[in-house]
């Protein structure tokens, strides 16, 4: 039987034993040993760096390692021969890239290879990322977990019907309408307490709206009753406005009718007129024999009398400057001037202004007549 020879190894300030240089070998390739560390066969005093052994540099220097990458991660491979039986065993797939030594810069890919193309596997392919469904129950969101774990839980009664999901983080919608759950997952009393709680709902719905009706109807009576009222208010004061209308100017309505009663008219020396119309009272306050301050009785006025002046006034009855007045005025005037301007004219001018003075002379008269 061969003896195998004990190798002793100093790395980072410890000793280690390796049964062989096969395991001191496999040491290096797994990365236990750098470099930097010695060793020795058990039973010699002198320690051998590792860099000065050929054989362990090869596999230490970075230089000549092999990098494998893929889509489940980075490799490093100490030689082309550990490269080979990865890929003998299924460890590499046809999308995976290799750089080493003998490799173009950048790699190559193993498909390329024909010692590793016909042991490439196919690649794993992505599962998909799984959203977890939302629900939403009373304006608060809660996180099942799963589909599965949603189903226990509508079994176990915590979901209502009335819930709202999210599926895969779409939008909200009732449980009932995505298509994943039927309402016979539900427990026998869930159901119940819905259709009650929907019957509930549509009686109050219904108690609401015939409420309001009545507070409708309600309101429309009032406010007929305060339309009413207005209307007849609106009667009243135009009743008032005609009343009052009636008794200022219905004894003027005509000189040929007379009133009912004759308008009496009090002086301040106690002297009393009994007069027909309001007009022998304007004549009387004209020819000064009555005052303004006298007073002026009659059934149809305010109060049963008023002051002559105020009589006068509201009865429409004093005119004022008479337009023929002003007229024969203005004639007069422009007569006078033209006799002063042209007073050494001929005799046509006096005649003209003979008629014009006529004129205005009758218009005079017959003011005055109509005054009277």
């Amino acid at each position: 039987m061969t003896d195998v020879k004990i190798y002793e190894l100093k790395h980072d300030g410890e000793r280690y034993r390796a049964n062989g240089w096969v395991e001191l070998l496999e040491w290096a390739i797994n990365f236990h040993i750098s470099l930097e560390d010695e060793y020795r066969q058990a039973g010699d005093d002198e320690w051998i760096p590792v860099a000065d052994n050929v054989e362990l540099t090869k596999i230490l220097d970075p230089a000549n390692w092999w990098t494998v990458t893929q889509k489940n991660g980075e490799f490093i491979a100490h030689d082309w021969e550990t490269v080979l039986k990865w890929t003998r065993q299924g460890r590499l797939t046809k999308d995976v890239k290799i750089e080493g030594p003998q490799t173009p810069p950048g790699g190559m890919l193993g498909i390329a290879s024909p010692e590793l193309a016909p042991f490439l596997k196919d690649p794993v392919p992505d599962e998909p990322i799984v959203i977890p469904p939302k629900l939403r129950i009373d304006g608060r969101e809660y996180l099942p977990g799963s589909m599965d774990a949603l189903v226990e839980w509508i079994k176990n009664s915590r979901i209502p019907l009335e819930t709202e999901i999210s599926i895969d983080d779409g939008e909200w919608e009732p449980i009932l309408e995505c298509g994943e759950f039927e309402e016979s997952l539900w427990p026998t009393e869930a159901v119940e307490a819905r259709d009650a709680a929907e019957e509930e709902a549509l009686f109050e719905e219904a108690a609401a709206e015939e409420e309001t009706d009545d507070e409708e109807s309600d309101d429309e009576e009032t406010d007929d009753e305060e339309t009413d009222e207005e209307e007849t208010d609106e009667e009243e004061t135009d009743e008032e406005e005609t009343d009052e209308e009636d008794v200022l100017i219905s004894t003027f309505a005509s000189e040929d009718v007379g009133p009912a009663e004759p308008y009496i008219v009090i002086t301040s020396t106690d002297e009393e007129y009994s007069l027909d119309t309001p007009q022998e009272v304007l004549a009387l306050f004209k020819k000064k024999e009555i005052r303004s301050f006298d007073e002026v009785r009659h059934p149809d006025l305010p109060e049963g009398s008023m002051y002559v002046s105020d009589f006068v006034e509201i009865m429409d009855i004093r005119s004022g400057i008479s337009p023929g007045y002003f007229v024969g005025g203005i004639m007069c005037v422009v007569v006078a001037v033209l006799l002063f301007i042209f007073r050494d004219t001929s005799r046509y001018l006096m005649i003209t202004g003979g008629v014009l003075s006529g004129i205005a002379a009758l218009i005079f008269l017959f003011k005055s007549f109509l005054s009277d």
